[in-house]
């Protein structure tokens, strides 16, 4: 069982690789080190992601806002994209998205203030 900091540079492009993959959709702890070495990766990893999807999702705003005659050729089909068939309902699945994303920054703070306190309180120590 190591500290993040005793880490050499190969198990810190693994740690790299790690929360890169896997932060995706969910935010995991790496196996070396505490919840509380970990938190400061969760968080950076947590905060890239929401940063990287919103920019993903503004783009693709931007081009569905667009005249037709700028969309990509297989968008016409809307049997196979659904979503743009229903303007309104695309919007409002991409705004519902958009705003999610910094609840999952604020989720973790909460968890890290929930652990705290449990560990604070005589809990179990995470």
């Amino acid at each position: 069982y190591k500290k993040m900091s005793e880490l050499d540079q190969g198990e810190r492009v693994a740690a790299a690789l790690f929360y890169a993959l896997t932060n995706i959709t969910i935010t995991s702890k790496f196996l070396y080190g505490t919840r509380k070495e970990n938190y400061p990766a969760m968080i950076a990893v947590t905060v890239t992601w929401v940063i990287l999807h919103s920019i993903g999702l503004v783009t693709v705003i931007i081009l569905v806002s667009l005249p037709t005659s700028y969309h990509l050729s297989h968008w016409a089909d809307t049997q196979r994209m659904g979503l743009l068939a229903d303007l309104p309902t695309f919007y409002a699945i991409c705004g519902a998205l958009f705003f999610l994303g910094p609840f999952t920054v604020l989720a973790l703070v909460w968890l890290k203030k929930q652990v705290n306190v449990l560990e604070q309180g005589g809990g179990r120590k995470l």
